[in-house]
């Protein structure tokens, strides 16, 4: 996927693999590696006490908060971020065939650390988007994120939260294909999103839709204006 909108597939999550791993690892010449992400976020969620039960979501490391809501606060810092990761497109992308691209480099997002901050309840959360919440993890990791709840929704989409002391910090969307929400879910996170002035943008493909209005159109289902 050459840099298009979030309307078909997205891109495939990296294989860069950020825990501590053992020491005894093999040479490899780094002109040879290859990442399958142009960016990823720089700072992972802490994990909490409890190991994962059946329920639990699970999603790659790599792809927490690549496609999210951000506050209009950080206009400036979406703009330099989405260019570092347009340099990495157009100066590192190495095309692999069958429509597929890999990266002899990635950016790391350092500039927004939290792109939230908002009053929300668990509670709320859920009413928002008429589902109960289950928590959710890493492919891999023994314990659940903390503070982090997900709900999972039609079209094999799962939106996902980070909440403490019932202020959401974060609100991103986990999918495998293009999001379309229904109607009542719409409505519910349009009021939250245009009274929040927020942002949808997926930085993987260097996507931003600058307003709640454009966000909207493309999550009701219509195209929807981009940047």
């Amino acid at each position: 996927m050459h840099g298009a909108a979030p309307d078909g597939m997205l891109p495939p999550a990296s294989r860069h693999d950020r825990r501590d791993r053992p020491q005894t690892m093999p040479t490899v010449n780094p002109n040879d590696v290859l990442f399958t992400t142009p960016t990823l976020n720089d700072a992972l969620p802490a994990l909490g006490s409890s190991a994962p039960a059946e329920g639990c979501l699970r999603m790659h490391e790599d792809d927490w908060r690549q496609f999210e809501f951000v506050h209009a606060s950080f206009d400036r810092e979406m703009a330099d971020e989405l260019a570092a990761i347009d340099k990495i497109w157009k100066e590192h992308a190495v095309p692999l065939g069958d429509d597929m691209t890999a990266f002899r480099t990635l950016h790391v997002r350092r500039a927004i650390p939290q792109p939230l901050d908002v009053p929300m309840t668990v509670a709320a959360f859920e009413a928002m988007f008429g589902g109960r919440s289950a928590p959710i993890t890493f492919h891999g990791y023994d314990r659940v994120l903390r503070d982090v709840h997900a709900i999972p929704l039609d079209g094999d989409v799962v939106v996902y939260a980070a909440i403490q002391a019932d202020r959401i910090l974060a609100l991103g969307l986990e999918a495998s294909g293009r999001v379309s929400f229904n109607a009542d879910v719409a409505d519910g996170l349009e009021r939250f999103v245009t009274e929040n002035d927020l942002r949808l943008v997926h930085w993987r493909s260097r996507t931003l839709f600058p307003s709640p209005d454009a966000a909207m159109q493309y999550l009701r289902g219509s195209k929807g204006r981009a940047t």
